[in-house]
């Protein structure tokens, strides 16, 4: 037995017993030729550092290419945005850049997030972390964002407005278009979470399936989140969020340059980072491209039109 072998091997025993089990924690394609890319990049970038993107420029590289698919995916070319670790980091990003965006407009009192209790509890974190107030508002019959109840919430303190595209407690797709006029209407950011669905649900659309724009062809939008380390097939942790304007994205960074030690620019939450996850992200969806997205999200419909048949019968 190899050395390495027998030092995790114990470690490997307790997730093998779970393997195969689940829905969610892990994004299967059977598709052996991905899974060997992916590794390849992850170890050969493993040891690079995103933290100052003047020494490991491949990191500037890989971001860029990897952005402008994701912008085109979701129709938001002109945009800015930026790769993170996870779904909670880019969340993070947008709540951040709300709050700062809000006191910029109205001083330093207590913003709010108002969201239908559907959405992710990142949210709730985000809040925790940058002294904002959430306030959750129902849901309608159909378990998507209700309209109307959350008119009732808005108020002077409302710096931003979550829902999500699909939420992760029932898969349901909130109004997009109805809240992004409310939104408009009163002059308040819009986060569209699609760390679930963005990366699958562009595809639905071509193949002829019925979703309801969620991105950046909504005017009121300003902001979405998605993961590719969920349907964009890459390894843990890979994310995106984008942001309308220059200026949403200025806000959701961190900038100190009068630290002896050297410049400190950080677009995300983490500081030092390994530019591992986003080389491999980047070679997941070089390697996969529009037509191997389109056929995995064919796959996944058919899996679930035999669940549906299945349970119906």
């Amino acid at each position: 037995m190899l050395e390495i072998d027998r030092i995790l091997g114990e470690a490997e025993k307790l997730d093998l017993l779970a393997s195969g089990k689940f829905f969610a924690y892990i994004y299967e394609t059977g598709d052996e030729k991905l899974r060997e890319i992916a590794m390849k990049a992850l170890q050969k970038f493993y040891n690079k550092n995103m933290l100052d993107f003047t020494v490991y420029k491949s990191a500037v590289f890989f971001e860029k290419e990897l952005l402008s698919f994701c912008k085109k995916l979701l129709h938001g070319e002109n945009t800015y945005g930026t790769f993170t670790y996870g779904g909670t980091e880019s969340i993070m990003l947008a709540v951040l850049a709300a709050r700062n965006h809000f006191w910029k407009k109205k001083g330093k009192e207590v913003p709010e997030i108002l969201a239908p209790y559907t959405v992710h509890p990142s949210f709730a974190k985000s809040a925790h972390y940058f002294g904002i107030e959430i306030k959750y508002f129902d849901v309608d019959g159909k378990l998507k964002a209700d309209v109307e109840s959350l008119k009732e919430l808005i108020s002077e303190r409302t710096a931003l407005i979550a829902i999500s595209a699909p939420n992760w407690s029932f898969g349901t797709v909130d109004p997009v278009k109805e809240v992004a006029e409310v939104a408009m209407d009163k002059g308040i950011l819009l986060h569209v979470d699609a760390c679930l669905g963005g990366f699958i649900l562009p595809f639905f659309e071509k193949l002829g399936e019925k979703v309801e724009p969620f991105d950046f062809r909504i005017e009121g939008v300003t902001s979405i989140s998605a993961d590719l380390h969920k349907y964009g097939y890459a390894p843990k942790g890979a994310s995106i969020v984008l942001f309308r304007s220059a200026e949403l994205k200025k806000e959701s960074m961190f900038v100190d340059v009068q630290n002896p030690g050297y410049v400190f620019v950080n677009p995300a939450v983490l500081s030092s980072r390994s530019v591992g996850p986003l080389a491999s992200a980047f070679a997941v969806v070089k390697y996969l491209g529009e037509e191997g997205y389109l056929r995995l999200s064919k796959q996944v419909l058919e899996a679930r039109n035999t669940l549906l048949q299945g349970l119906s019968s």
